[in-house]
């Protein structure tokens, strides 16, 4: 038997989502029906985004804070004004603009409240064509077998002893890297758990935790994409320092060395 819901509790869900509206266009309709209630926070600039979250029935938060004291994309200081916003006691579901999840799944999820919940993400470079159909989606590759329980989906229910401590992420991080795992090592390893299902992830992975690096739906490449690539391999030097060769990600390659950037 087939089920149209990811899990059998009522979830809220959560995105962070800032010059990404070609993808929020695809994932926000794809999943807005899984969740009880759907924040999406971005910034006051971004219209387009505003008018595709109000569109699909989310709620709008509007924050600067990405790009305060000189950050270049502050992503965890604006999540944790959401998760604030929410004040939600339950089940939360952070996940990327970039993520959907599957409409029908053989097995339900059967969550326990100490546990967090990440599945695998398949990986799809290729979205001008939207979201594959899900029949084909076993045709495509995990991002990462080596990924963690990482932000682009984190579920849990908020009464799990090891959030009692809050805010859940500091205000004072530079980029969208890093926050993710730390908030991950709140559970121990046995209390991380695989759903019986995997979710899709669109575009390019690891390269857009400084601002949209990878090109829109359209082809377009954004217009500081070079700058901020530069940023995010500095501060990916600095993450290697600090967390030694054993990172996972220092293999990952950017789509840096073949971007354009209209003359900049």
């Amino acid at each position: 038997m087939m089920f149209d819901k990811f899990t059998n509790v009522p979830v809220v869900g959560i995105s962070i989502c800032v010059d990404f509206n070609d993808l929020l266009e695809l994932t926000l309709p794809y999943n807005r029906h899984q969740f009880e209630r759907f924040l999406v926070v971005t910034h006051p600039e971004d219209e387009a985004v505003i008018e595709t979250a109000k569109l699909h029935g989310a709620e709008v938060l509007l924050t600067e804070v990405f790009y305060s004291r000189g950050a270049k994309f502050n992503k965890w200081a604006a999540l944790q004004q959401g998760l604030d916003f929410l004040n939600h006691d339950g089940w939360l579901c952070i996940i990327d603009c970039d993520i959907a999840i599957p409409q029908q799944v053989y097995k339900q999820l059967e969550p326990k409240e100490n546990c967090l919940y990440t599945p695998r993400r398949l990986d799809c470079r290729i979205i001008r064509n939207g979201i594959p159909p899900e029949k084909h989606w076993r045709r495509y590759k995990p991002v990462n077998m080596k990924e963690g329980f990482e932000g682009y989906f984190q579920m849990f229910h908020t009464s799990y002893e090891g959030l009692q401590e809050r805010p859940w992420f500091r205000n004072d991080w530079d980029w969208a890297g890093t926050g993710d795992t730390i908030f991950q090592r709140r559970w121990p390893d046995r209390q991380q758990v695989r759903p019986p299902w995997n979710v899709m992830h669109l575009g390019i992975p690891y390269a857009n935790w400084t601002g949209r690096v990878q090109p829109y739906a359209d082809g377009q490449v954004p217009a500081q994409a070079r700058q901020r690539r530069a940023n995010f391999d500095m501060l990916m030097r600095q993450r290697r320092l600090n967390h030694g060769l054993d990172d996972r990600y220092k293999g990952e390659r950017l789509p840096g060395d073949n971007i354009t950037c209209n003359g900049q």
